[in-house]
């Protein structure tokens, strides 16, 4: 298998409660897949919707539980090549939000998906269906613990970092709540991986993941040929 390739990431302010909040303009091709996540400060603020770009949004992660930031994922496939921005509305007027969009290329689709809320380092298991997925993590602390010394779990040897730009985003609004999101570019082999943060502890955190498929590798006629001691 190929792994997807990472196109970009786009993402909306965080530090306010204006609602609703649009993306600056995203350029895709049809085929791309789209993984989009936003979060609040308190599941009291509100559910958040989705639009943009006349797409489908499927909602695979939605993490509403009192007392906890309210964590939201959504995945689309473009249809057409095409520059176009993406809106998250909230339902509920208190408190700051915002959310982001990441874009990838080359993916036969989305696999499995996974979800929890709890406390300490952030932790999820997730199932990979196909091998060199690649997975977006997006998680949200109620706590708002400083994240100044964050550590991502490693899968498959890959550790996101701000340096190696598989983090994407890393936010603290004082009080409210941290936001954190970031890809694997390749999970390696099928079957279950943790992803999150082993550091800051003491977080209180709505934990997302969503597997991006690469491509299935297939040999070509002419190869087939070859290996058949076939002239060409």
């Amino acid at each position: 298998m190929a792994k997807p390739t990472f196109v970009s990431e786009t993402e909306t302010a965080y530090d306010s409660a204006t609602d609703p909040k649009t993306t600056s303009s995203i350029s895709v091709l049809a085929g791309d897949r789209l993984v989009a996540y936003a979060n609040n400060g308190d599941q009291g603020d509100g559910d958040i919707s989705i639009s943009g770009g006349s797409l489908t949004w499927s909602n695979p992660v939605a993490v509403s539980v009192a007392s906890n930031c309210e964590l939201w994922m959504w995945t689309a496939t473009v249809d057409v090549d095409k520059s176009m921005t993406v809106t998250f509305d909230r339902a509920g007027a208190a408190g700051s939000f915002g959310g982001g969009v990441q874009v990838f290329r080359a993916s036969d689709g989305f696999g499995n998906s996974a979800s929890t809320n709890s406390t300490g380092g952030p932790s999820l298991a997730v199932t990979m269906a196909q091998a060199n997925s690649a997975i977006v993590v997006a998680s949200a602390d109620w706590n708002a613990v400083d994240g100044a010394s964050r550590t991502w779990r490693t899968v498959n040897s890959v550790t996101p970092t701000a340096g190696n730009n598989l983090e994407r985003s890393y936010v603290l609004i004082g009080s409210g709540f941290t936001e954190y999101a970031a890809y694997y570019d390749d999970a390696g082999a099928t079957g279950s991986k943790t992803v999150g943060l082993s550091a800051p502890v003491g977080q209180k955190f709505s934990i997302g993941a969503v597997e991006v498929k690469g491509t299935a590798s297939s040999t070509s006629p002419k190869g087939r040929l070859s290996l058949l001691g076939v002239g060409l």
